[in-house]
């Protein structure tokens, strides 16, 4: 097994750290996602059948990719920092860090499930 530089060490904790930041913007995605499906559907006003049945359509669409963006987004970063803490210097907190997520998405499931006997 090589030696790793400090500058390297370094290097890789930059690494990790902007993984931490991509897995907060795409929660925040993902987030974005659920409000916006269930903004349409308990603020924009129908007009028609059809209007509403669109606009029903489009806020369970959304509020189901919200969900599972935020779900592949828990995937890929426990996934990624396994790959880069090939030599564990860096403890990541995976339970902390499953456990905010799953709660995220139960409360978005919860969420959905109030929006559903609107449809």
């Amino acid at each position: 097994m090589e030696l790793e530089t400090a500058q390297e060490k370094l290097a890789r904790l930059r690494t990790l750290m902007a993984a931490e930041r991509t897995f907060a913007a795409w929660l925040r995605t993902g987030l974005a996602a659920i409000a916006g499906g269930l903004a349409i559907i308990k603020f924009i006003p129908f007009r028609s059948e059809l209007h509403q049945v669109l606009s029903h359509s489009a806020s369970v669409l959304l509020m189901l990719w919200g969900i599972l963006v935020i779900i592949i987004n828990l995937r890929n970063f426990t996934l990624y920092l396994d790959y880069l803490n090939k030599d564990k210097i860096y403890k990541p907190h995976y339970k902390r860090i499953t456990l905010i997520t799953v709660l995220l998405v139960v409360a978005a499931i919860l969420l959905f499930l109030t929006v559903i006997p609107v449809l």
